[in-house]
C-alpha cells in the first residue's frame, strides 16, 4: 500500500525503453527522487532490449519499491505502450521518455490541474527542445528552425539558450481542437492522462493505423505519429484535451535516435494522412457522401502551405480553412462562456493569418491568376482592409506587380 492509505498510487508514471542503459538510471530518479508529487509509481516496458538496460533496472528496483518492470519481445513504442497500459494502476497516467527531463513540479501541477478539471480527458505541457545534433545535421535542425516560424498562440517562441527553443502549445480545449489541423499541439512526453477517460476508449489506446476497409482511403499507417492519431482520435470522440499555461516543465532533448530525427519523412507522411482523415470526418458528417473531397495534396496543404503547388489548390485550402474553422466553433455548446469567447476570437485570428498566408503564397506564385484574385477578394472582404502593406513586404513584390483591391459590392 502506497503510504498506508490507498492499494494503487495516485500517479502511474508509464516509460517504455529500448536499448537506454546510459540514461536509464537518471530517468528513474527524475521521477521516483525529484518529483514533488510522491504518491506514484514508475512502470517500465522493456521492449527487448538487448543492452545492459533490464540489468540496470532490475537492480534499481532492489532500492525502490515503487518501481515495476515488465519485459516483452522487441514489437515496438506502439504495442510496447499498449502493454504498459495494462499494467498502469493509477488514476492519473503520466508519459516519459528515458532521454527526457521532467521538472520537479511537473506532476503535481497537472495533477490539480486535472482534479479541478474532472471533464478534461489530457493534460501537457509548456516544454523546451534542446537541440543535441550536430550543426552537420542540417535537416534536423531545419525541422526545429521551422517550428520557430509558426504563429504566437500555441507554437515556438526563440530563447537565447543556444541550441534551445522554448515551445508554447495552446492550452484551451477549444483552440487546441483548432490547431490539431495544422500541426500537433500536444507533446507526447509531457501528457497527463485521466485514467478513467483513457480506459473507456475503444482498445487498442495505441494504433499503427487507421481507418477501415469500408472508407475510400482504406486502412491507412499512421506508424511514428502515433500520439498524434490519438489526440485526434480523441477530441473526435468528445473528449477534452488541454495543456497548462507556461512555463515549460518538460526539457526534451532531440537526438538523432528520436524518431522525429531518424524517421522524419515518414512520421510527417503518417501525420499528413492522420489530418486529411480527420478533416474528412469533421468537414463530412456523411461520410457515404461527402460533400467535401480531402486530397493527399490539399492534406499537406493544412501541414505545410508551400507544398501547394497551384492557384486552384491554394484556392482550395483557403475555402476548407474557412469551413474549418465554422465547423470547430459551431460544434460546441451554444452557451456562451468566457473561456468560448476567448477561444473563438483566438481561432478567428489564427484563421486569418493562415488564410493570409494561403493568399501570399499564391500572390508570390501565381500572380493574376483568377483564383489568386478571386482569394484576395474574398480575405479582403472578411475584415482584412489595411493588409495590403503587410501582404507587399511578406511578398517581396516587384514594382511591376500590382494588387487591386476587391470591388465594394
Amino acid at each position: 500500500k502506497m503510504a498506508g492509505k490507498r492499494d494503487r498510487p495516485l500517479v502511474s508514471v508509464l516509460l517504455c525503453v529500448y536499448n537506454e542503459q546510459d540514461l536509464i538510471k537518471k530517468a528513474i530518479d527524475d521521477i521516483l527522487c525529484k518529483q514533488t508529487l510522491k504518491d506514484l509509481e514508475l512502470v517500465i516496458i522493456d521492449d527487448g532490449s538487448t543492452d545492459r538496460t533490464y540489468d540496470i533496472i532490475s537492480s534499481e528496483q532492489k532500492r525502490l519499491s515503487r518501481l515495476r518492470i515488465y519485459k516483452q519481445k522487441h514489437q515496438g513504442l506502439v504495442k510496447a505502450l499498449n502493454y504498459g497500459l495494462t499494467k498502469v494502476t493509477g488514476d492519473y497516467i503520466a508519459r516519459i521518455d528515458a532521454d527526457d527531463l521532467n521538472f520537479p513540479d511537473r506532476l503535481k501541477r497537472q495533477v490539480a490541474f486535472l482534479k479541478t478539471n474532472p471533464d478534461v480527458a489530457c493534460v501537457g505541457t509548456a516544454v523546451i527542445i534542446e537541440n543535441l545534433i550536430s550543426k552537420s545535421s542540417k535537416g534536423s535542425k531545419k525541422e526545429i528552425q521551422k517550428a520557430s516560424d509558426k504563429s504566437d498562440k500555441g507554437e515556438v517562441k526563440a530563447k537565447t539558450n543556444v541550441g534551445k527553443r522554448e515551445i508554447l502549445y495552446p492550452c484551451n480545449s477549444i483552440e487546441l481542437r483548432w490547431t490539431l489541423f495544422f500541426y500537433c499541439p500536444l507533446a507526447h512526453p509531457s501528457v497527463l492522462f485521466n485514467a478513467k477517460h483513457l480506459k473507456s476508449i475503444e482498445a487498442p489506446i495505441y494504433r499503427e493505423s487507421f481507418g477501415s476497409k469500408d472508407m475510400k482511403e482504406g486502412i491507412q499507417s499512421c506508424k511514428y505519429c502515433e500520439d498524434f492519431e490519438l489526440w485526434h482520435r480523441m477530441a473526435s470522440l468528445g473528449f477534452k484535451l488541454s495543456n497548462l499555461p507556461p512555463p515549460p516543465l518538460v526539457l526534451l532533448r532531440k537526438r538523432k535516435s528520436s524518431i522525429s530525427s531518424s524517421h522524419n519523412l515518414s512520421q510527417k507522411m503518417s501525420s499528413v494522412r492522420v489530418i486529411r482523415h480527420y478533416l474528412s470526418t469533421v468537414l463530412n458528417p456523411n461520410l457515404e457522401k461527402p460533400k467535401y473531397q480531402i486530397s493527399l495534396d490539399l492534406a499537406w496543404g493544412f501541414f505545410d502551405p508551400q507544398t501547394l503547388d497551384s492557384s486552384s489548390k491554394i484556392l482550395q485550402c483557403f475555402r476548407l480553412t474557412q469551413k474549418l474553422r465554422d465547423t470547430v466553433i459551431d460544434s460546441y455548446p451554444t452557451k456562451i462562456t468566457e473561456e468560448f469567447k476567448e477561444a473563438k476570437n483566438s481561432i478567428h485570428r489564427d484563421c486569418s493569418a493562415r488564410l493570409g498566408e494561403l493568399v501570399t503564397i499564391s500572390m508570390q506564385r501565381f500572380p493574376g491568376e483568377s483564383a489568386t484574385t478571386t482569394m484576395w477578394a474574398e480575405w479582403m472582404k472578411q475584415g482584412n482592409i489595411g493588409s495590403m502593406t503587410m501582404l507587399k513586404a511578406l511578398m517581396g513584390l516587384q514594382s511591376n506587380v500590382t494588387v487591386s483591391k476587391p470591388d465594394p459590392t
